[in-house]
């Protein structure tokens, strides 16, 4: 005989549900006990079962509509029946209410219902408040444990996840004023020899004995695995662009200024090799050029400590001239210790002040 579908009562304070998806179409067979649609309420996502076996038809309902408890949505008639005559539709609340069952007759017509737990489905009970507000958080729920009816994750369950993980940190960007007057006088000095040597060269050298002094305490022990390479931020014909300069430990002087003019050369007609970007222990943004003074570095490595380089100014007096410069260093301090960032500045704005040290 035919069997009507109907939308299952789920508890005295639940009249209506939202009807999420049919498993099966219109005219498909059907087996008893099987998921057949799949309801939600604003506490949990249920499936229900067959009420019986045979083909499925008068689907009156769409995954979407909000449907009203204890209403036929559908019927399900055996092999070779005949299709019953048509009555009155029972439908969704968007049509008239169908009229209401009393709850002593109720529990032997609603159908069962299964919590999409069911390990033959392999999916995770989860309210539909609790996911919209993980989803909305960014949050991955999947691995969350529930405490609801039925091992169902609830909001507590999220709002206690959101407590246990930890506030992301914002970078912090340390800043000294140098004196710049040595550096000057070394680079003028060089570049009489014939050496074309800029200040990110200096630098270069200047920040490779920096790290090499406190290696470990920086950045991530892996980012020395492959040599002590440092990053040098370019100027490209649209933007900027960090490109590895690798082994500087290992260079001389003269060295490092023919591999920074051939990345410099490179940036400008686009064919730059940024492949080992991700294996600096730091890196060098000069903006002096620019008219600028102080600045935050910034670029997708944040693992690194970033070196900002001002812009240099002359100051004139009786004694002569001086020279000075604003430098930054940005860290992440979930990454770099705050002490160990603070010690890394005293011994760049040392060594800047005495640059002959980073040449010995």
């Amino acid at each position: 005989m035919a069997v009507d579908v109907m939308v299952p009562p789920l508890g005295t304070t639940v009249d209506t549900l939202t009807l999420i998806a049919w498993y099966r179409n219109e005219g498909d067979t059907v087996v008893k006990g099987d998921p057949l649609f799949c309801v939600e309420t604003d506490k949990a996502t249920l499936d229900v079962e067959a009420p019986g076996s045979g083909r499925l038809i008068r689907i009156s309902a769409k995954a979407g509509d909000v449907v009203q408890t204890l209403t036929r949505i559908a019927v399900i008639v055996g092999e070779g029946e005949t299709t019953p005559a048509a009555d009155t539709k029972l439908t969704t609340l968007h049509q008239p209410a169908a009229a209401r069952i009393t709850s002593a007759v109720a529990p032997t017509l609603a159908p069962k219902v299964r919590a999409i737990t069911d390990q033959s489905r392999n999916r995770i009970l989860i309210s539909p408040r609790a996911k919209r507000f993980a989803q909305d958080r960014n949050l991955e729920w999947k691995t969350l444990r529930g405490t609801g009816p039925e091992g169902a994750i609830v909001e507590r369950d999220v709002r206690d996840a959101l407590k246990e993980e930890p506030a992301a940190q914002s970078p912090v960007t340390l800043t000294s004023e140098v004196d710049a007057t040595e550096l000057m006088l070394l680079l003028e000095r060089i570049n009489h020899l014939g050496t074309a040597a800029t200040i990110d060269d200096l630098m270069l050298m200047i920040l490779a004995q920096a790290l090499s002094e406190a290696r470990g305490t920086n950045c991530p022990d892996e980012a020395y695995d492959s040599g002590l390479h440092i990053g040098l931020t370019v100027e490209t014909k649209e933007d900027f662009v960090v490109a590895p300069v690798l082994n500087v430990d290992t260079l001389s002087l003269r060295t490092i200024v023919a591999e920074t003019a051939r990345i410099r050369d490179a940036a400008l007609i686009g064919n730059i090799d940024t492949a080992d970007v991700n294996q600096i222990a730091a890196c060098i943004t000069n903006l002096g050029s620019f008219c600028v003074d102080t600045f935050t570095p910034t670029m997708p490595v944040s693992q690194c400590p970033l070196i900002g380089i001002g812009r240099i100014k002359r100051h004139t007096s009786a004694q002569g001239d001086s020279f000075s410069l604003w430098l930054s260093l940005t860290y992440d301090p979930s990454k770099i210790r705050a002490l160990a960032a603070a010690k890394l500045v005293q011994t760049v704005v040392t060594t800047i002040e005495n640059p002959l040290r980073a040449l010995l």
